[in-house]
């Protein structure tokens, strides 16, 4: 396992990776990495005149490492605007993969439906047909990811108590960061208030449900896969929010609990350990909603928390929220959500900390 240093109190230089002439908000990436061309691909919601909360614009950012300043966004597709014949309306919990060379950006439209794409690493444009996401179940005939599908899933493992329409813009949810092992990656299928659905995926367009995590979750799970086990975090999980089961087996156990705010957590593999990143409440200072302005991360291995250790701690009173880790050939960059550059909108309704994307080379 890794040697880390001990943990720091500071963020160190952070650098602005969306685009601040164009748009007003720019929120929530998972990205991904391009070794052979050192870019970091990160796809995100903005807006060109909104605050907060918003998604009327899909854009991708190309990062290059370690050159953040050098970053460039481009503009994938537009609400009421349509393209290849269709309209993607408020694209939301988007994620990119870097998948057989390509990089494939996933996206929620309308509300219910998953779409992928292929993105032009020369060209710098979409390189495909925008494509409905697939989902398998056992040997059945794979069928376009629906919230109907997913909650027929969760009846068959008699699951009760979830609510699949609390979010006018967000029925089904997939923003777990691809855990790869091997040439197959994992995943997890929320929403609003649901109990997670493990999936892997072979062919990078079909997510093939294995088991179903049995404790409700709010908006996210994140995935991680290490020697031989699946492990889970939950945001806003009642009682034990870290799981784990056995690859080939897949049955969930629980393992303990970490002080999670009402953000997005993050787990990932990393140089022979487990590394949890998530957010607690009550940190002061803070001017955006409580929890967001703050990150922990733990290092370790199996399924008892209490061996884990901090590595890595960081406040920002203007917003540390929807943070994405990203192993850079063993560098860890982040970017994450900030209302830096927006300090008079923090009014009631808008304090969500999601107007500006940053980036920063974590010293671990």
């Amino acid at each position: 396992m890794k040697k880390f240093r001990k943990a720091e109190e500071v963020l160190g230089e952070k650098v602005i990776v969306s685009d601040t002439r164009r748009f007003t908000a720019s929120s929530a990436p998972i990205s991904c990495y391009d070794a052979g061309r050192s870019i970091i691909y990160t796809p995100y919601h903005a807006s060109r005149t909104g605050f907060g909360e918003q998604a009327s614009v899909f854009a991708l950012a190309e990062i290059p490492v370690p050159r953040l300043d050098a970053a460039e966004s481009h503009v994938l597709l537009e609400s009421d605007v349509e393209i290849q014949g269709g309209k993607y309306n408020w694209p939301i919990d988007s994620s990119a993969l870097f998948f057989n060379g390509k990089v494939r950006v996933f996206f929620l439209a309308n509300a219910d439906n998953y779409y992928y794409f292929d993105w032009s690493q020369e060209r710098h444009c979409i390189d495909s047909a925008i494509l409905p996401v697939q989902c398998r179940i056992e040997d059945r005939v794979p069928v376009p990811l629906t919230s109907q599908v997913y909650g027929e899933y969760l009846d068959s493992y008699g699951c009760s108590g979830y609510n699949l329409l609390g979010d006018g813009h967000e029925h089904i949810i997939s923003v777990a960061k691809p855990a790869w092992d091997g040439n197959v990656f994992y995943g997890a299928v929320t929403s609003s208030l649901a109990q997670p659905v493990l999936f892997r995926c072979t062919d990078g367009c079909t997510l093939e449900f294995l088991s179903c995590i049995p404790t409700i979750a709010k908006y996210e799970c994140q995935i991680a896969v290490l020697n031989g086990k699946v492990y889970a975090l939950l945001r806003g999980a009642s009682g034990d929010n870290f799981w784990t089961a056995d690859v080939g087996d897949w049955t969930f156990r629980p393992c303990g609990r970490l002080p999670l705010a009402e953000t997005r957590p993050q787990i990932m593999a990393y140089e022979g350990g487990i590394l949890l990143a998530y957010s607690q409440n009550d940190v002061q200072p803070n001017r955006i909603r409580n929890g967001r302005n703050n990150v922990t991360m733990l290092y370790g291995e199996g399924e008892d928390l209490s061996s884990y250790r901090e590595v890595f701690r960081a406040v920002d009173e203007m917003g540390i929220v929807y943070y994405d880790i990203v192993n850079c050939g063993g560098d860890l960059y982040m970017i994450w959500s900030n209302s830096e550059r927006f300090p008079d909108k923090l009014v009631w309704g808008c304090l969500q900390g999601k107007d500006t994307l940053y980036s920063s080379r974590l010293t671990v």
